[in-house]
Protein backbone atom coordinates (compact mmCIF):
# COMPACT_ATOMS: atom_id res chain seq x y z
CA UNK A 1 0.00 0.00 0.00
CA UNK A 2 2.82 2.12 0.76
CA UNK A 3 4.33 1.34 -2.45
CA UNK A 4 1.51 2.58 -4.07
CA UNK A 5 0.79 5.79 -2.23
CA UNK A 6 4.75 7.00 -3.36
CA UNK A 7 4.15 5.96 -7.02
CA UNK A 8 0.60 7.53 -6.61
CA UNK A 9 2.33 10.51 -5.15
CA UNK A 10 4.36 11.01 -8.34
CA UNK A 11 2.18 10.41 -10.46
CA UNK A 12 -0.23 13.20 -9.19
CA UNK A 13 2.84 16.17 -8.92
CA UNK A 14 3.31 14.94 -12.66
CA UNK A 15 -0.34 15.96 -13.81
CA UNK A 16 0.09 18.67 -11.63
CA UNK A 17 3.26 20.35 -12.96
CA UNK A 18 1.63 19.48 -16.63
CA UNK A 19 -1.73 21.41 -15.69
CA UNK A 20 0.31 24.21 -14.17
CA UNK A 21 2.74 24.26 -17.18
CA UNK A 22 -0.29 23.97 -19.64
CA UNK A 23 -2.27 26.65 -17.70
CA UNK A 24 1.46 28.96 -17.79
CA UNK A 25 1.33 28.77 -22.13
CA UNK A 26 -2.30 29.12 -22.38
CA UNK A 27 -2.02 32.59 -20.23
CA UNK A 28 0.50 33.85 -22.35
CA UNK A 29 -0.93 36.87 -24.54
CA UNK A 30 -1.02 34.68 -28.34
CA UNK A 31 -1.86 36.14 -32.00
CA UNK A 32 -4.58 35.12 -33.62
CA UNK A 33 -4.88 35.20 -37.69
CA UNK A 34 -8.88 35.61 -39.24
CA UNK A 35 -9.18 35.05 -42.72
CA UNK A 36 -11.63 34.93 -44.85
CA UNK A 37 -12.37 30.77 -45.53
CA UNK A 38 -13.29 31.28 -48.83
CA UNK A 39 -10.34 33.58 -50.25
CA UNK A 40 -8.29 33.23 -47.46
CA UNK A 41 -8.26 37.07 -46.94
CA UNK A 42 -7.65 39.05 -43.58
CA UNK A 43 -10.86 40.02 -41.80
CA UNK A 44 -11.05 42.93 -40.04
CA UNK A 45 -13.51 44.27 -36.64
CA UNK A 46 -13.95 40.33 -35.86
CA UNK A 47 -15.56 40.61 -32.22
CA UNK A 48 -13.12 38.24 -29.80
CA UNK A 49 -15.25 36.98 -27.04
CA UNK A 50 -15.18 34.29 -23.49
CA UNK A 51 -17.98 32.34 -23.05
CA UNK A 52 -19.68 35.09 -20.88
CA UNK A 53 -20.15 36.83 -24.03
CA UNK A 54 -17.58 39.79 -22.83
CA UNK A 55 -15.33 41.41 -25.37
CA UNK A 56 -11.96 40.22 -24.87
CA UNK A 57 -10.29 41.65 -28.15
CA UNK A 58 -10.89 42.45 -31.93
CA UNK A 59 -9.49 42.22 -35.15
CA UNK A 60 -7.17 44.76 -36.59
CA UNK A 61 -6.83 45.20 -40.56
CA UNK A 62 -4.14 42.62 -41.49
CA UNK A 63 -7.32 40.01 -39.80
CA UNK A 64 -4.92 39.91 -36.58
CA UNK A 65 -5.61 40.31 -33.12
CA UNK A 66 -3.22 39.73 -29.99
CA UNK A 67 -5.27 37.77 -26.98
CA UNK A 68 -4.16 36.80 -23.36
CA UNK A 69 -6.36 33.64 -22.75
CA UNK A 70 -5.80 33.95 -19.16
CA UNK A 71 -8.19 30.79 -18.15
CA UNK A 72 -10.94 30.87 -21.21
CA UNK A 73 -12.05 27.25 -22.06
CA UNK A 74 -13.37 28.54 -25.61
CA UNK A 75 -13.37 31.54 -27.61
CA UNK A 76 -16.23 32.82 -30.01
CA UNK A 77 -15.26 34.77 -32.99
CA UNK A 78 -18.10 37.01 -34.36
CA UNK A 79 -18.69 39.14 -37.48
CA UNK A 80 -21.52 40.29 -38.81
CA UNK A 81 -22.37 38.61 -41.88
CA UNK A 82 -20.49 35.54 -41.10
CA UNK A 83 -21.14 32.70 -39.26
CA UNK A 84 -20.32 32.49 -35.67
CA UNK A 85 -17.47 30.41 -34.71
CA UNK A 86 -16.55 29.04 -31.46
CA UNK A 87 -13.24 27.29 -30.85
CA UNK A 88 -11.43 26.14 -27.48
CA UNK A 89 -7.79 26.53 -26.98
CA UNK A 90 -7.01 23.18 -28.26
CA UNK A 91 -8.20 23.55 -31.26
CA UNK A 92 -6.44 27.03 -31.93
CA UNK A 93 -3.38 25.46 -30.84
CA UNK A 94 -4.19 22.66 -33.76
CA UNK A 95 -4.97 25.19 -36.16
CA UNK A 96 -1.33 27.35 -35.44
CA UNK A 97 -4.03 30.10 -34.70
CA UNK A 98 -5.39 30.52 -37.64
CA UNK A 99 -9.22 30.98 -37.51
CA UNK A 100 -11.29 30.88 -40.88
CA UNK A 101 -14.60 32.23 -40.66
CA UNK A 102 -17.31 31.76 -43.39
CA UNK A 103 -19.97 33.70 -44.71
CA UNK A 104 -23.28 32.95 -43.91
CA UNK A 105 -24.58 33.67 -47.47
CA UNK A 106 -26.94 32.22 -49.30
CA UNK A 107 -28.39 33.29 -53.02
CA UNK A 108 -32.50 35.06 -53.52
CA UNK A 109 -34.26 33.23 -55.62
CA UNK A 110 -34.23 35.34 -59.20
CA UNK A 111 -37.74 35.74 -61.32
CA UNK A 112 -36.19 36.33 -64.83
CA UNK A 113 -38.25 39.05 -66.22
CA UNK A 114 -40.41 37.41 -68.50
CA UNK A 115 -42.02 40.19 -71.00
CA UNK A 116 -39.79 40.79 -73.31
CA UNK A 117 -42.00 42.93 -76.03
CA UNK A 118 -44.02 45.37 -73.74
CA UNK A 119 -43.06 47.62 -70.93
CA UNK A 120 -45.72 47.59 -67.98
CA UNK A 121 -45.84 50.47 -65.82
CA UNK A 122 -44.60 49.50 -62.31
CA UNK A 123 -44.85 52.04 -59.19
CA UNK A 124 -42.02 51.46 -56.59
CA UNK A 125 -41.92 52.48 -52.43
CA UNK A 126 -38.08 52.57 -52.15
CA UNK A 127 -34.97 52.42 -53.22
CA UNK A 128 -31.40 52.59 -53.17
CA UNK A 129 -28.23 52.88 -55.53
CA UNK A 130 -25.97 49.95 -55.74
CA UNK A 131 -22.15 49.72 -57.60
CA UNK A 132 -23.72 49.11 -61.21
CA UNK A 133 -27.30 50.55 -60.63
CA UNK A 134 -30.40 50.43 -58.66
CA UNK A 135 -31.87 48.19 -56.16
CA UNK A 136 -36.49 48.76 -56.22
CA UNK A 137 -39.28 47.71 -53.63
CA UNK A 138 -42.69 47.59 -55.86
CA UNK A 139 -45.58 49.75 -54.39
CA UNK A 140 -46.81 46.52 -53.58
CA UNK A 141 -43.72 45.21 -51.48
CA UNK A 142 -44.32 41.58 -53.09
CA UNK A 143 -41.12 42.33 -55.26
CA UNK A 144 -37.82 43.38 -55.57
CA UNK A 145 -36.47 44.41 -58.94
CA UNK A 146 -32.08 45.65 -60.03
CA UNK A 147 -31.98 47.58 -62.89
CA UNK A 148 -28.15 48.18 -64.07
CA UNK A 149 -26.86 51.44 -64.90
CA UNK A 150 -28.90 52.11 -68.07
CA UNK A 151 -31.72 51.60 -66.15
CA UNK A 152 -32.53 47.83 -67.87
CA UNK A 153 -33.96 45.69 -65.69
CA UNK A 154 -31.99 43.00 -64.78
CA UNK A 155 -33.99 40.51 -63.16
CA UNK A 156 -36.41 40.34 -59.98
CA UNK A 157 -37.60 38.46 -57.20
CA UNK A 158 -39.97 38.20 -54.13
CA UNK A 159 -39.53 39.69 -51.54
CA UNK A 160 -37.77 37.28 -48.55
CA UNK A 161 -39.48 36.07 -45.71
CA UNK A 162 -38.01 35.10 -42.23
CA UNK A 163 -40.47 33.62 -39.27
CA UNK A 164 -43.06 35.74 -40.84
CA UNK A 165 -41.24 38.60 -40.97
CA UNK A 166 -41.36 40.47 -44.45
CA UNK A 167 -38.47 41.79 -45.53
CA UNK A 168 -40.28 45.37 -46.80
CA UNK A 169 -37.23 48.12 -46.18
CA UNK A 170 -33.85 48.50 -47.80
CA UNK A 171 -31.30 50.61 -45.91
CA UNK A 172 -27.86 51.46 -47.30
CA UNK A 173 -25.34 52.37 -44.54
CA UNK A 174 -22.33 54.65 -44.55
CA UNK A 175 -20.42 52.46 -45.75
CA UNK A 176 -22.08 51.76 -48.79
CA UNK A 177 -23.47 48.36 -47.39
CA UNK A 178 -27.05 47.17 -48.63
CA UNK A 179 -29.62 46.09 -45.65
CA UNK A 180 -33.57 44.51 -46.36
CA UNK A 181 -35.23 45.19 -42.87
CA UNK A 182 -38.20 43.84 -41.25
CA UNK A 183 -40.22 44.68 -38.20
CA UNK A 184 -37.56 42.25 -35.92
CA UNK A 185 -35.58 41.01 -38.44
CA UNK A 186 -32.50 41.89 -41.02
CA UNK A 187 -30.60 40.86 -43.97
CA UNK A 188 -27.27 41.88 -45.68
CA UNK A 189 -27.60 42.40 -49.45
CA UNK A 190 -24.94 41.65 -51.79
CA UNK A 191 -26.12 42.43 -55.50
CA UNK A 192 -24.67 41.42 -58.85
CA UNK A 193 -25.74 41.81 -62.55
CA UNK A 194 -26.86 38.24 -62.49
CA UNK A 195 -28.12 37.62 -58.92
CA UNK A 196 -29.09 38.84 -55.59
CA UNK A 197 -27.25 36.97 -52.31
CA UNK A 198 -28.32 37.55 -48.72
CA UNK A 199 -26.19 36.86 -45.46
CA UNK A 200 -27.70 35.35 -42.62
CA UNK A 201 -30.94 37.13 -41.15
CA UNK A 202 -29.30 39.02 -37.74
CA UNK A 203 -31.61 40.88 -35.27
CA UNK A 204 -33.21 44.11 -35.86
CA UNK A 205 -31.80 45.71 -32.00
CA UNK A 206 -28.33 44.79 -33.05
CA UNK A 207 -28.59 46.45 -36.23
CA UNK A 208 -29.71 49.27 -34.39
CA UNK A 209 -26.96 49.47 -32.09
CA UNK A 210 -23.76 48.59 -34.71
CA UNK A 211 -24.92 49.88 -38.14
CA UNK A 212 -27.74 51.96 -38.11
CA UNK A 213 -26.31 54.68 -36.34
CA UNK A 214 -23.20 54.51 -38.15
CA UNK A 215 -22.93 57.85 -40.08
CA UNK A 216 -19.54 57.96 -41.48
CA UNK A 217 -16.75 55.74 -41.77
CA UNK A 218 -13.84 57.81 -42.55
CA UNK A 219 -10.55 58.04 -45.30
CA UNK A 220 -8.21 56.56 -42.12
CA UNK A 221 -10.90 53.84 -40.92
CA UNK A 222 -12.46 55.52 -37.62
CA UNK A 223 -16.30 54.62 -37.59
CA UNK A 224 -18.16 57.41 -36.52
CA UNK A 225 -21.67 57.04 -35.03
CA UNK A 226 -24.56 59.48 -33.84
CA UNK A 227 -25.49 58.72 -30.15
CA UNK A 228 -29.22 57.96 -30.38
CA UNK A 229 -29.31 56.66 -26.66
CA UNK A 230 -32.70 57.50 -24.67
CA UNK A 231 -32.70 58.20 -21.28
CA UNK A 232 -35.80 56.46 -19.74
CA UNK A 233 -37.32 55.19 -16.35
CA UNK A 234 -40.46 53.46 -15.52
CA UNK A 235 -43.55 55.24 -14.62
CA UNK A 236 -46.27 52.53 -13.63
CA UNK A 237 -49.81 53.13 -13.51
CA UNK A 238 -51.50 52.75 -10.00
CA UNK A 239 -55.21 52.55 -10.76
CA UNK A 240 -56.88 48.45 -11.03
CA UNK A 241 -56.41 46.22 -13.23
CA UNK A 242 -58.44 47.06 -16.21
CA UNK A 243 -56.02 50.24 -16.55
CA UNK A 244 -52.69 48.50 -16.30
CA UNK A 245 -52.08 47.93 -19.66
CA UNK A 246 -51.73 51.74 -20.20
CA UNK A 247 -48.29 51.50 -17.86
CA UNK A 248 -45.40 53.48 -20.05
CA UNK A 249 -42.41 53.77 -19.79
CA UNK A 250 -41.24 57.27 -20.43
CA UNK A 251 -38.49 58.07 -22.42
CA UNK A 252 -36.94 61.32 -23.73
CA UNK A 253 -34.06 61.27 -26.36
CA UNK A 254 -30.32 62.75 -25.29
CA UNK A 255 -30.65 66.80 -25.71
CA UNK A 256 -34.94 66.01 -26.37
CA UNK A 257 -33.56 66.10 -30.09
CA UNK A 258 -32.52 69.50 -30.02
CA UNK A 259 -28.73 68.80 -30.50
CA UNK A 260 -26.79 65.44 -30.60
CA UNK A 261 -22.70 64.03 -30.04
CA UNK A 262 -21.31 62.27 -32.30
CA UNK A 263 -18.18 59.22 -31.26
CA UNK A 264 -15.72 57.87 -33.13
CA UNK A 265 -14.51 54.22 -32.64
CA UNK A 266 -10.87 53.03 -33.98
CA UNK A 267 -9.30 49.76 -33.81
CA UNK A 268 -6.17 50.32 -31.31
CA UNK A 269 -7.83 53.73 -30.02
CA UNK A 270 -9.97 55.00 -27.39
CA UNK A 271 -13.59 55.68 -27.80
CA UNK A 272 -13.58 60.07 -28.78
CA UNK A 273 -16.08 62.30 -29.07
CA UNK A 274 -15.80 63.82 -32.45
CA UNK A 275 -18.53 66.91 -32.25
CA UNK A 276 -21.32 67.92 -29.92
CA UNK A 277 -23.57 70.55 -30.67
CA UNK A 278 -26.90 71.75 -29.10
CA UNK A 279 -29.44 74.56 -29.91
CA UNK A 280 -30.17 75.69 -25.85
CA UNK A 281 -33.39 77.66 -26.84
CA UNK A 282 -35.33 74.90 -28.48
CA UNK A 283 -33.53 72.17 -25.21
CA UNK A 284 -35.31 74.25 -23.01
CA UNK A 285 -38.54 74.79 -24.51
CA UNK A 286 -38.73 70.84 -25.54
CA UNK A 287 -38.16 70.18 -21.95
CA UNK A 288 -40.63 71.66 -20.10
CA UNK A 289 -43.28 70.41 -22.85
CA UNK A 290 -41.65 66.95 -21.63
CA UNK A 291 -42.13 67.79 -18.06
CA UNK A 292 -45.65 68.99 -18.52
CA UNK A 293 -46.62 65.40 -20.20
CA UNK A 294 -44.86 63.62 -17.42
CA UNK A 295 -46.78 65.71 -14.58
CA UNK A 296 -50.18 65.16 -16.37
CA UNK A 297 -49.16 61.51 -16.70
CA UNK A 298 -49.24 61.18 -12.97
CA UNK A 299 -51.69 63.39 -12.04
CA UNK A 300 -54.43 60.87 -14.22
CA UNK A 301 -52.42 58.12 -13.07
CA UNK A 302 -51.83 56.76 -16.59
CA UNK A 303 -55.55 56.65 -16.82
CA UNK A 304 -56.93 56.24 -20.65
CA UNK A 305 -60.03 58.28 -19.45
CA UNK A 306 -57.86 61.47 -19.17
CA UNK A 307 -56.71 62.35 -22.31
CA UNK A 308 -54.52 65.49 -21.07
CA UNK A 309 -51.51 63.98 -20.82
CA UNK A 310 -51.56 62.01 -24.07
CA UNK A 311 -52.42 65.09 -25.64
CA UNK A 312 -49.37 66.87 -24.37
CA UNK A 313 -46.97 63.90 -24.85
CA UNK A 314 -48.17 64.12 -29.12
CA UNK A 315 -47.40 67.98 -28.62
CA UNK A 316 -44.06 67.31 -27.20
CA UNK A 317 -43.21 64.85 -29.69
CA UNK A 318 -44.47 66.43 -33.06
CA UNK A 319 -43.66 70.18 -32.14
CA UNK A 320 -40.53 70.46 -29.41
CA UNK A 321 -38.90 66.97 -29.84
CA UNK A 322 -38.55 66.10 -33.74
CA UNK A 323 -35.47 64.34 -35.26
CA UNK A 324 -33.11 66.00 -37.31
CA UNK A 325 -30.65 64.40 -39.29
CA UNK A 326 -26.91 66.13 -38.94
CA UNK A 327 -25.19 64.80 -42.23
CA UNK A 328 -21.07 63.96 -41.47
CA UNK A 329 -19.18 64.37 -44.98
CA UNK A 330 -15.74 63.22 -45.90
CA UNK A 331 -14.31 66.20 -48.42
CA UNK A 332 -11.00 66.51 -48.74
CA UNK A 333 -8.39 66.44 -45.79
CA UNK A 334 -11.67 67.47 -43.85
CA UNK A 335 -14.18 66.21 -42.16
CA UNK A 336 -17.74 68.50 -42.95
CA UNK A 337 -20.86 68.58 -40.38
CA UNK A 338 -23.66 70.60 -41.15
CA UNK A 339 -24.79 71.90 -37.72
CA UNK A 340 -28.76 72.04 -38.80
CA UNK A 341 -29.01 73.33 -34.89
CA UNK A 342 -27.27 76.40 -34.81
CA UNK A 343 -26.63 76.97 -38.39
CA UNK A 344 -23.27 76.57 -39.31
CA UNK A 345 -21.02 74.55 -41.33
CA UNK A 346 -18.07 73.06 -39.89
CA UNK A 347 -14.75 71.85 -40.46
CA UNK A 348 -13.05 69.63 -38.36
CA UNK A 349 -9.78 68.11 -38.29
CA UNK A 350 -8.41 64.60 -39.28
CA UNK A 351 -7.42 64.08 -35.69
CA UNK A 352 -11.23 65.87 -34.90
CA UNK A 353 -10.54 69.12 -33.89
CA UNK A 354 -12.79 71.94 -35.19
CA UNK A 355 -10.92 74.03 -38.06
CA UNK A 356 -13.78 76.59 -39.24
CA UNK A 357 -17.33 77.34 -38.47
CA UNK A 358 -18.85 78.75 -40.83
CA UNK A 359 -22.44 80.76 -40.58
CA UNK A 360 -24.58 78.91 -42.54
CA UNK A 361 -28.42 79.15 -43.45
CA UNK A 362 -29.93 75.62 -42.96
CA UNK A 363 -33.87 76.48 -42.17
CA UNK A 364 -34.62 75.53 -45.71
CA UNK A 365 -33.48 72.13 -45.49
CA UNK A 366 -35.74 69.53 -44.55
CA UNK A 367 -35.87 67.39 -41.23
CA UNK A 368 -34.58 64.07 -42.68
CA UNK A 369 -32.41 65.69 -45.76
CA UNK A 370 -30.17 68.48 -45.72
CA UNK A 371 -27.25 67.54 -47.64
CA UNK A 372 -26.18 64.36 -49.98
CA UNK A 373 -22.99 63.43 -51.30
CA UNK A 374 -22.33 61.91 -54.86
CA UNK A 375 -21.57 58.29 -54.06
CA UNK A 376 -18.94 58.33 -56.75
CA UNK A 377 -17.12 61.40 -56.01
CA UNK A 378 -16.61 63.99 -53.00
CA UNK A 379 -19.12 66.60 -54.18
CA UNK A 380 -21.36 67.82 -51.92
CA UNK A 381 -24.79 69.07 -52.43
CA UNK A 382 -27.09 71.42 -50.42
CA UNK A 383 -30.68 70.24 -50.14
CA UNK A 384 -33.27 73.01 -49.88
CA UNK A 385 -37.00 72.58 -49.70
CA UNK A 386 -38.86 75.92 -51.20
CA UNK A 387 -42.10 77.59 -51.61
CA UNK A 388 -45.14 75.08 -52.70
CA UNK A 389 -42.89 72.39 -52.31
CA UNK A 390 -40.24 72.93 -54.79
CA UNK A 391 -37.17 70.68 -53.90
CA UNK A 392 -33.49 71.93 -55.39
CA UNK A 393 -30.15 71.43 -54.67
CA UNK A 394 -27.10 73.70 -54.55
CA UNK A 395 -23.59 72.70 -55.20
CA UNK A 396 -21.25 73.24 -52.02
CA UNK A 397 -18.52 74.79 -53.32
CA UNK A 398 -15.12 74.75 -51.96
CA UNK A 399 -16.83 73.01 -48.53
CA UNK A 400 -17.58 77.06 -47.72
CA UNK A 401 -20.34 78.18 -49.51
CA UNK A 402 -23.27 77.43 -51.78
CA UNK A 403 -23.25 77.96 -55.58
CA UNK A 404 -25.80 80.52 -56.97
CA UNK A 405 -26.75 78.27 -59.61
CA UNK A 406 -29.54 75.55 -58.62
CA UNK A 407 -30.85 72.58 -59.80
CA UNK A 408 -34.46 71.91 -59.26
CA UNK A 409 -35.51 68.41 -58.74
CA UNK A 410 -39.05 68.10 -58.09
CA UNK A 411 -41.79 68.79 -56.13
CA UNK A 412 -42.15 66.93 -52.37
CA UNK A 413 -39.31 64.71 -53.66
CA UNK A 414 -38.42 61.40 -51.73
CA UNK A 415 -35.97 59.29 -51.25
CA UNK A 416 -33.53 61.48 -53.08
CA UNK A 417 -29.65 59.37 -53.83
CA UNK A 418 -26.66 60.80 -56.40
CA UNK A 419 -24.24 58.81 -57.84
CA UNK A 420 -21.63 59.54 -60.89
CA UNK A 421 -23.68 63.15 -61.13
CA UNK A 422 -26.97 61.81 -61.79
CA UNK A 423 -29.79 62.63 -59.32
CA UNK A 424 -32.34 59.69 -58.65
CA UNK A 425 -35.42 60.46 -56.94
CA UNK A 426 -38.58 59.04 -56.27
CA UNK A 427 -41.66 61.16 -57.35
CA UNK A 428 -44.68 61.52 -55.71
CA UNK A 429 -46.28 59.52 -58.55
CA UNK A 430 -43.77 56.56 -57.33
CA UNK A 431 -41.86 56.53 -59.99
CA UNK A 432 -38.28 56.69 -59.90
CA UNK A 433 -36.60 59.74 -62.00
CA UNK A 434 -33.37 60.33 -62.74
CA UNK A 435 -31.52 63.71 -63.99
CA UNK A 436 -27.98 64.27 -64.60
CA UNK A 437 -26.86 66.97 -62.55
CA UNK A 438 -25.11 69.40 -65.31
CA UNK A 439 -27.88 68.53 -67.99
CA UNK A 440 -31.56 68.78 -68.17
CA UNK A 441 -31.91 65.45 -69.45
CA UNK A 442 -34.39 63.07 -67.08
CA UNK A 443 -36.04 59.70 -67.73
CA UNK A 444 -38.41 57.15 -65.62
CA UNK A 445 -37.23 53.84 -64.40
CA UNK A 446 -39.82 51.01 -65.42
CA UNK A 447 -39.80 47.27 -65.88
CA UNK A 448 -40.30 45.01 -68.90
Amino acid sequence: MRHFSKYFFRISFALVLLCVNQALVFAQEIQINIINGINNQPLANVLILNQNQNLIGESDNLGQAQLNTGNQEIIIFRLYGFEILEQSIAQLQSTNFTVKLYPAIEELEAIDLVSKKRYALILYSQFELWENGVIAITKDKKKIIVFDSEQKPLYQMKIPVYKKDKMTELFQDADDRLYLLGDNHVIQLHVTKNKLFHFSPQSKANFNTYIKNLKLVTNTGANIYRDLRRISYSMPASLPKEFTFFNTNISYPKYQNCGTDFIAYQLGAEPQIVFSTIDTNAFYAAHREFNRYVGLYIAAQGSPLDRRWGHQQHSYNTLFSRFKSVPLFDYKDKILVFDVFNNALIHLTKTYKTDTIIPFDLSQTTRKIVALQDQANERIWLYERQKHGRDVLYELIEGERKSTNRLFVGAFTRNVRIQNDLIYHLNEEYKIERKAVFQEESSTLSSQ
